[in-house]
C-alpha cells in the first residue's frame, strides 16, 4: 500500500493529504514490535597480542551482512528525510530532480508533486526532523541477482521542526509519528538504496 497526497484546498486538507509529516488523527498506536536488527554484536575478549602486557583487548565482531544492509538501508531514509525538510525549509532549494538520489517510483513521483504543491501553496518549515527508533522488519538479500530489499517501521520526532501555512500560522504535526518504508537496491551490495514505498500512517508512535 503506497500513501496518496493529493492536494486540496484549505489548511485542514493539505495538513491530512498532503504534509508528508503530519497524519489525519491522533490516536495513539504502539506498532507491534519488531525484531531490532541494527547495531553490532556484543564485544569478545581476545588474548593479548604480546606476554608484555596482561590486560585483554576487546574487540566488536564485524556487523554482519544483514546487519550492514538494515544500517545502510535506515541511513537512506534519513538522508532522504534530510533533503525533504532541506527542501522545506528553503524556498531557494529548486533541484527537486535530487530526490532521485533517494526515491524511486511510485514515491519519487509522488514526492516530487507533493513538494511543488507544498510550496505553491505557501507552506514553509524549518527544523530538522529526528528519530526516536528505527526497527527493521524484514530482510531479503540476494547477491546472486545483486538485490535486496529492508521493510522498515520508523518513529520520526518533529518536535523541532515548526510548519506554518501562508497566513503564518502554525500548522499542528502529529509527531511522534508511525511510518514504514520498503527499501530496495539493485546493486547490492554495492549500495544504491532507494525507497520505493512509504507510508505514513497518521498515527502517533511511543518511543
Amino acid at each position: 500500500m503506497r500513501p496518496t497526497r493529493r492536494l486540496t484546498a484549505g489548511v485542514a486538507g493539505l495538513a491530512c493529504s498532503v504534509a508528508l509529516l503530519a497524519g489525519c488523527g491522533g490516536d495513539d498506536n504502539e506498532p507491534s514490535a519488531g525484531p531490532t536488527e541494527t547495531g553490532s554484536s556484543e564485544p569478545t575478549i581476545e588474548s593479548p597480542g604480546s606476554t608484555e602486557s596482561t590486560e585483554p583487548t576487546e574487540t566488536s565482531t564485524p556487523p554482519t551482512e544483514r546487519e550492514r544492509a538494515v544500517a545502510e538501508a535506515e541511513q537512506a531514509v534519513r538522508d532522504y528525510y534530510g533533503f525533504a525538510d532541506e527542501v522545506r525549509s528553503d524556498p531557494e532549494v529548486a533541484d527537486l530532480m535530487r530526490l532521485d538520489n533517494f526515491l524511486q517510483d511510485p514515491e519519487l513521483t509522488n514526492e516530487r508533486t507533493y513538494l511543488e504543491g507544498f510550496r505553491d501553496q505557501g507552506f514553509q518549515s524549518e527544523g530538522a526532523t529526528t528519530f526516536d527508533w528505527m526497527r527493521a522488519t524484514k530482510v531479503e538479500l540476494f547477491p546472486g541477482k545483486d538485490q535486496a530489499a529492508v521493510s522498515l517501521e520508523v518513529c520520526y520526532n518533529l518536535d523541532e521542526v515548526v510548519t506554518r501555512n501562508k497566513a503564518g500560522d502554525v500548522v499542528d504535526l502529529i509527531s511522534p509519528g508511525l511510518a514504514t518504508y520498503e527499501v530496495y537496491t539493485y546493486s547490492y551490495p554495492q549500495g544504491g538504496w532507494k525507497i520505493a514505498v512509504e507510508n505514513v500512517a497518521g498515527k502517533r508512535c511511543k518511543s
